[in-house]
């Protein structure tokens, strides 16, 4: 017969429920002890288990429309196997089972390039974001500094100094005006790799479901939280349509980080609280809030998102920095207030949200 020649071995169900070889048995089921007949299905976990799905399949009768796949497996040592249920004329259930060799080789083979292939674009995805973020704070820092630089220039040009004393404030200015030029090329350059990759910055760049993202930021600290031994506050409600302009990975690491600076300044036994609120001042947006027990920080007027070093070694600086950065190329904006007749911090981030 065909079935036998092609290396397929063919089982039909009985009334009884066992399976009987329907066909001549292939050469290469000699090699499997299970392979009795009846088919014996002790041995075979595997092949144990599809039959629960072949059994639902076969009860369809003639209303299966296609065979169904168990998808392979190795039984015993050597044997590479997939099993097909499927109904044949006059609706007798049948069980198709194949050696797959080669086959099944060139197929692992083929997954696997594929799942290193995954894996490769994500670590390049990945880089990319975090040298994104690493140019955006390194440049704000430095041009706040040169800014600083520039400054001084200029008041100590309008004192009244000798020939010597301008000749070198003119040298200053000059080079600081050069540093500036630089710092843009750079911005310029980098900018348009990064749009090529990303897009423009305030793009949508898809959306992501606020509740997801919220819940795997809150999930990524809560051990954190619990070891410090800080009560984090989940938002009372978040309906699972609302969608915002970004990406679901980096809008994670926002608030994630948000979180992390929370976890620094919160002392512990204290209670972080996370809100969540939809606004409608200047189009529909998203405000997302962390509100801590901390003392205020200090801020002389300005938010803790003004004039940031990353670098400095002040505490969030670098959490704050991500968040200030990853909401603005979404459109969106960064905040923080004092709170409460105690004092603390609410820090907010306000994103556009997505309409269908």
């Amino acid at each position: 017969m065909l079935v036998p020649s092609l290396g397929f071995a063919l089982f039909e169900r009985t009334l009884d429920g066992t399976l009987r070889l329907a066909a001549p048995a292939p050469a290469w089921l000699a090699d499997w002890p299970g392979a009795t007949d009846p088919l014996a299905l002790d041995g075979s976990p595997f092949l144990e288990n599809f039959l629960i799905d072949a059994e639902e399949f076969w009860t369809a009768g003639k209303d299966a429309a296609a065979p169904l796949s168990s998808g392979p497996w190795i039984e015993g040592d050597r044997l590479q196997l997939e099993a097909r249920a499927l109904v044949l004329e006059g609706g007798r259930s049948a069980l198709l089972i194949e050696r797959l060799g080669k086959e099944f080789e060139a197929r692992t083979a083929m997954l696997q390039i594929a799942r290193e292939n995954v894996i490769a674009l994500q670590r390049l995805d990945s880089e990319m974001r975090k040298k994104e973020v690493l140019l955006h704070c390194v440049i704000d820092d430095i041009s706040g500094a040169l800014g600083n630089v520039i400054t001084s220039l200029r008041l100590l040009e309008l004192e009244r100094t000798g020939a010597n004393v301008s000749y070198l404030l003119s040298l200053a200015m000059t080079a600081a005006r050069k540093q500036e030029e630089l710092i843009a090329g750079i911005a310029a350059g980098f900018s348009a790799d990064l749009e090529q990759f990303y897009g423009r910055q305030g793009e949508a760049r898809g959306s992501s479901a606020i509740a997801d993202v919220l819940d795997e930021a809150m999930a990524s600290v809560a051990e954190a939280y619990k070891e410090k031994g800080i009560e984090l506050v989940p938002p009372a409600s978040v309906p699972m349509d609302i969608r915002v302009r970004g990406d679901h990975l980096l809008l994670a690491r926002m608030f994630g980080a948000l979180l992390v600076n929370a976890y620094q300044l919160a002392p512990p036994g204290s209670k972080v609280t996370v809100e969540v609120a939809s606004r409608t001042d200047e189009g529909r947006e998203i405000e997302v809030a962390v509100i801590d027990g901390a003392p205020p920080t200090d801020t002389d007027g300005r938010t803790p998102f003004d004039g940031l070093d990353p670098f400095g070694g002040a505490t969030g600086a670098i959490e704050l920095s991500f968040c200030r950065v990853t909401a603005e190329n979404v459109g969106g904006e960064v905040g923080h207030e004092v709170v409460g007749d105690r004092g603390g911090n609410r820090f907010w981030v306000r994103i556009p949200e997505v309409t269908a």
